[in-house]
Parts: C-alpha cells; sequence; structure tokens
C-alpha cells in the first residue's frame, strides 16, 4: 500500500471543535535499501475509521463501541432529510434512464461524432445502472420499503445487470475480489484465470465481463430455488432481449451481429476503470470465501482513496465503492450520499530531510526495477490532496524538535527507518575498497550522502558480504550488461564508472546454508537469467536438501528446489564457453572467453579483511568455515575451527542495518536500534508513534511494514476514539512549524516545488534515453526551484 489519503475521523454531521491534525516524519536519506525498506510506505494517512469516528478491527468485537457507532448514525440518519438519504442517489439513477432515449437515437446517425456520443452515453448509463443502482439494491439502500427494495432489486440487478438477486450481496463482494490479485498478491485461485498473462487479464479481459457476469450468474442458479431461478432467467433475457431489439428498431441497426457487437460494447466501455478501482481497493488483501473473512475490514477501503474524485467515477460508480466500502458493509442500507455525508477525515503533513520526495523508491529500489517505483504515482495522488501537505528540506531533531511538533500536532508519527548499517566489527574492515551495501545502493541510486563514495572497481573479483535481496541487487548491477542499465534512471557518474569496471566475477557470501538464505526467488532468478552472466553452485552444498525442504513452506521449498537446479544443470551457455575452450589452444585463452559469473558461498563467517601488499585496497578475506546447530531459520552457524581464504579486490558489506536516535525527547533502545513501544504507541511519550524499521527492527519485506504500518495507524485511530490524543483543543499544525523554520532560517519545500525539480530531471532524462536523470545535489534542487 502506499502512503493513503484516509478515511473518516469524524461525521460530518457532527461539529468538533478542532479537526484532528496528524504529522508523520519520513527521512528519505534514511530509508534503507534492505530487505523491506518500506519505511517509505509507512503513512499517518493509511486509516479508515467507521462514520462514527471509531477504527475498524476485525469486525469490531466491542459491542459497547458498535453500539455507540451506531447511534451516531441513526442521529445523522434521523437528522436527515429523504432526499439526502434516497433522492440524491435516486435522481442520479433516474436521470440516467432518461438518457436511455438520447443514446439510441444517437446511434442512428451516420457521422462519427454523434456516433460515439451515443455509445459513451448508453456505456456510462449501463454501468449507472449495473454497478451503482444494483450496489444500492443489494444493499436495500433504495428505499425504506422492504417490499419496493425486492423490486428495485429485481430490476437493477437481474433486469439490467443479468445477475441473481438472492446472492448479489455475497457475490457483489467475491466478485470485486476476484480481480485483486492480478499482480501476485494472495490467494486469487478462485477467480484468476492462471493461463492467462497478467497485462491479457488486466486489460484485456475485462472486455469480457459483460458475458462473464451472466454466466456466473447461471452457475449460481443452481444454488437458488426454482421459482427464483425461474425469475431471474426471464428478468436476464427480457434485458438483453431489450437492448438488443431498441438497438435494432430505434438505432436502426441492419444487422444482429453488428447489434450484439453494440451490445458488447457499451457493456464493457467502463469494465477497465470500474475492475480497475476494485484492484487497487483491494489490492495484496487475501480474497475471502463465505467460511474465511478478511482479518481487518478496514484494510477494504485502504487502496483506492487516492483516487481524485472525478465526476465519472461519482456518477456512475457512486465514490461509496472508493471511499465508504467499509461503510455499506457496516451499515448496508445507508445509500451512497448518506455514506459521503459521514466521510470527513484528517489533516496530514508529511516532513522528509531531503528536498525530493518518495524515500525507498527513489533511493532503494534497484534502478532495473521500474516496475516497483510506478506506487510513485499512488504517493503524488495522495500529496496533491487537499489534507495532505509535504515539506521537504527539513531535518526533524535539527530544524525542528520532536517536542515543537507535538505543540503542533495532535499525533507525530516516526517513520524514518533505519539510516545506519551493522559493522562487521573484523580487523580491515575500514580499508579503502570495503563498502557497505547501503552506502553503493545509496551510490547507484543517487543518495546525494553516498555520490563522492567513488568505488574502486578496478578488480576482476567483487566479494559480497551477506545473502539478501540488497546483495544479488549489487551483484545484479555489477554483473549487467551496460545496454540494460542505460534505459535505466541509474545516475550518470554510477554508469560511467560501471562502464569502466573490470569486475566479472561476484561471490555472495554467508554464515549459515541455502535453507536460511533471505533472498527471494524473483531476485535469484532474475541472476540466473542475467544476459551474459553464468551462476556457479556447487552441488555439494545442496546435497539431501530435496528431501529436508519436502514440508517447508512453499516459497522457502520453490527457492530451494530453483538453486539445485541451478546447481545441477549445466547451462548452455558454460557448455558453449567449455567447447570453445577445449577448442582453443591453451586454458587462457578459453578463460579469456568465458562469461561473468557468480556464485553462492554457504557456512563462512568473516574474520579478516586482508590488505594488498601498499595497503590500499582488500586483496581477499579470511573466512571461519562453519556447521550448523538447529534447523530452519533458527539455525546457528557454530566455527569448526577450519578457516579459507578468499580472494577478492572489492568487499560489500550486506549484512543489515540499524536506526539511530532522531531527538533527545524519544526514548531510544540502543542496543536493539529501535524505538521502545507498544503497537506503534511511543513509551511513555502520549501521542507520538513510530512505524516501520525504527519501531521494530530492519526485518521482513514491503507486505510486512505495510501491515506495520496499517497497526500503527489503526493504533492512532484507536486513540482519537478514546480519547487519548485531545481533538477538543485544535493545534497550528504547520502553521506554528512555519514560524519555528522561519526563524531558524530553513525554507521548506512544497510538493510543487518537487513537481519543478521533477520536471527537469525527467527533461534531462529524455535528452538521454532515459526515465530521468536525478539530480544528487541537494543544492542545485534548492537552485532550480527558487530557493
Amino acid at each position: 500500500m502506499s502512503l493513503e489519503d484516509g478515511d473518516p475521523l469524524r461525521p460530518r454531521g457532527q461539529q468538533l471543535s478542532a479537526v484532528p491534525r496528524l504529522m508523520e516524519m519520513r527521512d528519505p536519506s534514511l530509508r534503507t535499501p534492505g530487505g523491506s525498506g518500506t519505511d517509505a510506505m509507512a503513512a499517518v494517512g493509511d486509516k479508515d475509521v467507521t462514520p462514527g469516528g471509531a477504527s475498524q478491527r476485525e469486525w469490531q468485537p466491542e459491542e459497547a463501541l458498535m453500539a455507540e457507532l451506531a447511534e451516531l448514525v441513526k442521529e445523522v440518519v434521523k437528522s436527515s432529510s429523504w432526499w439526502e438519504r434516497h433522492g440524491v442517489d435516486i435522481s442520479i439513477l433516474a436521470c440516467s434512464i432518461l438518457l436511455l432515449p438520447a443514446g439510441f437515437l444517437c446511434l442512428r446517425s451516420a457521422q462519427a461524432v454523434p456516433f460515439l456520443a451515443g455509445v459513451l452515453t448508453l456505456g456510462v448509463v449501463h454501468h449507472t445502472l449495473t454497478v451503482k443502482g444494483s450496489h444500492l439494491a443489494s444493499h436495500n439502500a433504495l428505499t425504506e420499503s422492504k417490499s419496493w427494495g425486492k423490486v428495485w432489486a429485481v430490476f437493477f440487478i437481474e433486469l439490467c445487470s443479468a445477475f441473481t438477486v438472492e446472492q448479489a450481496t455475497y457475490n457483489h463482494v467475491k466478485l470485486h475480489h476476484g480481480y485483486t490479485n492480478v499482480i501476485g498478491l494472495g490467494d486469487s485461485s478462485t477467480w484468476k484465470l492462471p493461463f492467462l498473462n497478467r497485462y491479457v487479464y488486466m486489460f484485456i479481459a475485462p472486455l469480457a465481463v459483460p458475458i462473464l457476469t451472466p454466466l456466473v450468474a447461471l452457475d449460481l442458479l443452481r444454488n437458488v430455488e426454482w421459482k427464483a431461478a425461474l425469475r431471474t432467467l426471464c428478468c436476464m433475457f427480457l434485458g438483453f432481449y431489450c437492448h438488443y431489439w431498441l438497438l435494432l428498431h430505434v438505432s436502426g441497426f441492419q444487422s444482429p451481429w453488428s447489434a450484439l457487437l453494440c451490445m458488447l460494447l457499451t457493456r464493457s466501455l467502463l469494465a477497465h476503470p470500474y475492475i480497475h478501482v476494485n484492484i487497487f481497493q483491494h489490492i495484496g488483501l487475501p480474497m475471502f470465501a463465505a467460511d474465511r473473512k478478511p482479518k481487518r475490514i478496514h484494510l477494504m477501503s485502504l487502496g483506492v482513496l487516492n483516487l481524485p474524485r472525478n465526476p465519472l467515477l461519482d456518477w456512475s460508480f457512486g465514490h461509496s465503492l472508493i471511499s465508504c466500502h467499509v461503510e455499506h458493509h457496516l451499515f448496508p442500507s445507508l445509500s451512497d450520499n448518506m455514506c459521503l455525508k459521514h466521510h470527513g477525515g484528517a489533516l496530514v503533513d508529511i516532513y522528509e530531510k531531503l528536498p525530493v520526495p518518495f524515500g525507498l523508491v527513489r533511493f532503494g529500489v534497484a534502478p532495473d526495477h521500474p516496475e516497483v517505483k510506478n506506487v510513485i504515482h499512488s504517493f503524488t495522488q495522495t500529496a496533491r490532496s487537499e489534507r495532505c501537505a509535504y515539506y521537504g528540506n527539513v531535518t526533524v531533531g535539527r530544524d525542528v524538535t520532536v517536542p515543537e511538533l507535538q505543540r503542533a500536532y495532535h499525533a507525530v508519527v516516526l517513520s524514518y527507518g533505519a539510516e545506519d548499517n551493522r559493522v562487521l566489527g573484523i580487523p580491515g574492515e575500514n580499508l579503502p575498497g570495503v563498502y557497505s551495501a547501503r552506502a553503493f545502493v545509496g551510490w547507484y541510486n543517487g543518495l546525494p550522502e553516498n555520490q563522492d563514495l567513488k568505488p574502486d572497481l578496478s578488480c576482476e573479483t567483487a566479494l559480497i558480504l551477506g545473502h539478501g535481496n540488497v546483495a544479488l541487487d549489487i551483484a545484479r548491477i555489477l554483473l549487467s550488461p551496460l545496454q540494460l542499465l542505460r534505459k535505466t534512471d541509474i545516475t550518470d557518474s554510477s554508469l560511467a564508472a560501471l562502464a569502466c569496471s573490470k569486475v566479472k566475477r561476484v561471490w555472495l557470501v554467508g554464515r549459515r546454508g541455502p535453507l536460511q538464505v533471505a533472498f527471494t526467488i524473483k531476485e535469484l532468478r532474475e541472476m540466473i537469467n542475467l544476459p551474459g552472466t553464468r551462476a556457479v553452485l556447487d552441488p555439494a552444498d545442496f546435497t539431501g536438501l530435496e528431501s529436508a525442504v519436502k514440508d517447508a513452506p512453499r516459497p522457502r521449498k520453490r527457492l530451494t528446489e530453483l538453486m539445485i537446479k541451478t546447481a545441477l544443470e549445466k547451462p548452455a551457455e558454460v557448455q558453449a564457453a567449455a567447447a570453445a575452450g577445449a577448442a582453443a589452444a591453451g586454458a587462457a585463452a578459453a578463460g579469456a572467453a568465458a562469461p561473468r559469473e557468480w556464485g553462492l558461498k554457504f557456512q563462512r563467517s568473516p574474520q579478516e579483511v586482508l590488505p594488498s601488499a601498499d595497503g590500499r585496497r582488500p586483496r581477499g578475506v579470511r573466512m571461519a568455515l562453519t556447521r550448523l546447530e538447529g534447523s530452519g531459520d533458527s539455525a546457528r552457524a557454530v566455527p569448526t575451527g577450519d578457516v579459507e581464504e578468499l580472494e577478492c579486490g572489492l568487499v560489500l558489506s550486506s549484512i543489515g542495518y540499524r536506526s539511530l536516535p532522531l531527538d533527545p525527547a524519544v526514548p531510544f533502545d540502543s542496543r536493539r536500534g529501535v524505538i521502545p513501544n507498544s503497537s506503534g504507541r511511543v513509551q511513555g511519550v502520549p501521542g507520538l508513534y513510530c512505524s516501520g524499521w525504527v519501531k521494530r527492527g530492519p526485518t521482513g519485506v514491503i507486505i510486512t511494514t505495510m501491515n506495520d504500518s496499517f497497526d500503527t495507524a489503526q493504533s492512532v485511530l484507536e486513540d482519537l476514539q478514546g480519547g487519548v490524543l485531545d481533538v477538543s483543543l485544535s493545534r497550528e499544525g504547520f502553521g506554528l512549524v512555519e514560524s519555528i523554520l522561519h526563524s531558524r532560517g530553513v525554507r521548506p519545500v512544497s510538493f510543487s516545488d518537487w513537481e519543478k525539480i521533477d520536471a527537469a530531471e525527467v527533461a534531462r532524462g529524455k535528452a538521454a534515453g532515459k526515465p530521468r536523470e536525478k539530480i544528487v545535489d541537494p543544492a542545485e534542487m534548492l537552485q532550480i526551484i527558487g530557493h
């Protein structure tokens, strides 16, 4: 999930003396490039509560809280007019029906513009009736009469939408979730068609929705009584036939096939935005069946809250499908308009150390992983929200203290990641040519503090200490063909250095064995398939592991099986190189023709970095051989007493990260490298929260930190509801902070300022054939925006 524009913190029907002001401190320079590195995604704005302002946990077992919430909803509904409760939505549906004649008549025209206007009109009307109408009808939100509610349900769900009333509510949810996991998250086994390419599934398959919907309905008719099934069949047939008849006799289509094609076109016209709204709305949430409810219903609404409001979505889908999904499930009889009436919000300010935003995405994600960086678009939508503000170029703890922020905001969340790396603690660690993974990743990703690194790449062999995703990222960058890197947003200076690199061999060394590696199968597969390289894995390292992983979790099993396969199979390019070597006059010639290579070495722990004769670079690393005690992830590496030396001229340490204290007023556990907290609440400091690696330590992957940030946001909402955070008194927010910054000569950078920097980077990148050319000097960034 991205930084989200949150769900309501109060009903609009109830006036509070102050809107809650929430503040998050995020420092992009502190975003670790490590395993999770997702502190950049943890946000105060990730919130989703009920219309009365209470936080939403697992179907909220606290009956008293739910009763209080229901009373608040009842009061607002009671004070609302019929027009507010039902009239607004009925008027939209009525206007849509009245537009039908105009749409069918426009299709009579032989001119393109009127004809296309007719197609657009019928497409919008169809989706308004089938999505908005059937959604409201399935919740019985169009009328307060049960009898008329049944009539509307039959009309909108069966006649207009070609579905069955009896199962509409359940399948309305299930169909949403059927499109949740097309990018590979969660369990989509029920609805996903595994033989389809994901892009076909996302962009072409939606066109078949008008065909699939009635087919699904027909299958579901087996679960309803015969009278209801017969009624549904008659209504479905009548709906299709009326559409077909009107196209022939009103629009003047001459061919049945052309009429059917137009039916398909108009009924699928808005299928893409509708389905994609639901993809983003439910992304990352496992689908649930009747016996498997989502762990947190509030997560259902986090996905598309950053979609900008627009008339088309509001008119045809109903904004409740986007922002008020939870409200409809908790209070199904509420209409779209009433859900929006309940929908309030908090004000969120984001502070970052550098002028540029996006933290991990910009400075941690590998340049050859552009698909991961697409989340920037979601961040951008949130930052443009009227309830969210971005202030860059502000160093919390120096330019403004945490106590000063607490005076300005009702809540402050620290999610500044881990700016330091763990040290090896061995002789030779500080030699030239020994670098931390964090510094090296920052160097090629344009992190300003690492631009003077200038790593020495004049050796043939590099040694990376660590078996995580970051270690594989570094190995891939060192060995990637330049033509691939030139198409990325890697910095120009890094690309120039890599062009002169003599590194053609990379070893990745870990203390434990193959069953304890921390990288994932995606990154391993990328390395195996990297053009111009070959993997060197010792089959002896994997002896007996095939049986050992039979009962392992599926991700671990697949990962180990891929390593075993790579170790045992001889790649075709290796065979070709061997054949060329055999034909050559000598071994030297064969060696010269060998491709670049990389390999994994296990059960070795570094003891000392050995210096070269002149002391200007490493010549190798002395390793202690280890054996494992225990099994699985808890296995410990114990030295055997044997040692070996691995030759290399470049050493990169990728053994983990650690957070540093930010402000004397913030408690900090120096041993663990975290802020002491309970569910994100900083111990002993009410109103102060933390999230991400500074909260729990540098562990986990992106989804781990996403869920962690949800929990912290949940704690904030619970404290708002429970009165721990007193919002009865107004807080100045940035107004107070701005005066403090001005007195200290600090000029913050706004999001519109960042967009000027962004435009400059994109323009420079376009000239070089790249997505962007990152500006790595903060002074130059400020010069561009006139600071």
